[in-house]
């Protein structure tokens, strides 16, 4: 009897349950992340041209299934076959600095999706709408990545994309890291609740120092490099915050497609180059207008 009660009371004893697994932050996640994809960006800034091409290429075009599933199912979707096709004559017309080929990838993108809209049964208005949406895409991530591979064939282009690297990867990693540890007001609540004044403040000073570091190695330093870096890591938040309004205004969460969220710890590939986009337009402008870039 003995036996029997210790072995019953043995067998009645909650068993402890099996550990669960510690998942790794978001936090963590990211930063792995941009320890792997960092190296490949300076690769390709170093090699620029062809190869920077064909290393962006990949990412625009998952970025333009992004942005055009962003208007999934309403009447202004974009045409995505025809906004890659505008977006891939774009990059090109950059890379070979001609402009009509760019001015070409604008165009193809229109009247592609205006022809496919139509094609599809669609009646006219709505293909224009559609092909609004398709031309959106294009501007807002071709040009930018063509202006990106331009820049790699101007003199110390190479410098100049590190510059470019150093303010966009710099801010978004202190304002992300300063947000969580010292974030209390927000910055643009109804765009993006988890951004805040205290983040965006030391994201300022992350993308400001690196880049001026870059310039001091590299014995660059001149005026117009320098405002163009004061005010970059400033371009930088606003091109995070103009990704959230797109996202906002079409009512989505994340823009990443499922089966191609290629870059972990982040929303989607547009959620990791928003502000890239932006600072690469602010810079080739910069550079060409204030004639630093020859």
């Amino acid at each position: 009897m003995g036996c029997t009660r210790i072995m019953t009371s043995v067998t009645d004893a909650p068993q402890a349950e099996p550990k669960a697994t510690p998942r790794l932050s978001n936090f963590t996640v990211r930063y792995l992340t941009a320890l792997v994809f960092i190296p490949f960006g300076i690769i390709g800034a170093f090699v620029g041209g062809a190869l920077l091409a064909l290393m962006l290429a990949p990412l625009a075009v998952i970025g333009a299934l992004e942005f055009y599933s962003l208007a999934a199912n309403r009447p202004q979707q974009g045409i995505a076959r025809a906004g890659i096709l505008g977006i891939m004559l774009v990059i090109a017309g950059f890379y070979l600095s001609v402009p009509v080929a760019v001015g070409g990838g604008l165009l193809a993108a229109v009247l592609g999706a205006v022809i496919v809209a139509l094609l599809r049964g669609y009646p006219l208005p709505q293909a224009v709408n559609q092909a609004w949406t398709t031309l959106l895409g294009v501007l807002y991530i071709g040009v930018p990545i063509g202006m990106l591979v331009a820049i790699s064939n101007f003199d110390r282009g190479f410098l100049w994309l590190v510059v470019i690297f150093g303010i966009t990867w710099g801010t978004d990693t202190l304002a992300y890291a300063g947000g969580r540890v010292w974030g209390r007001r927000p910055l643009a609540p109804k765009l993006s609740p988890k951004k805040t004044i205290e983040g965006a403040l030391i994201g300022i000073i992350g993308g400001i120092v690196p880049s001026l570091l870059f310039l001091l190695r590299a014995d660059a330093v001149t005026t117009a490099a320098v405002v163009m870096i004061l005010f970059g890591p400033v371009v930088a938040i606003v091109g995070d915050l103009l990704e959230s309004a797109i996202k906002r205004y079409y009512q989505v969460k994340d823009s990443h497609l499922e089966r191609l969220n290629v870059i972990p710890g982040h929303g989607g590939v547009l959620d990791r180059i928003d502000a890239l986009l932006l600072v690469s337009v602010y810079c080739y402008l910069f550079l060409t207008l204030a004639g630093i870039a020859t």
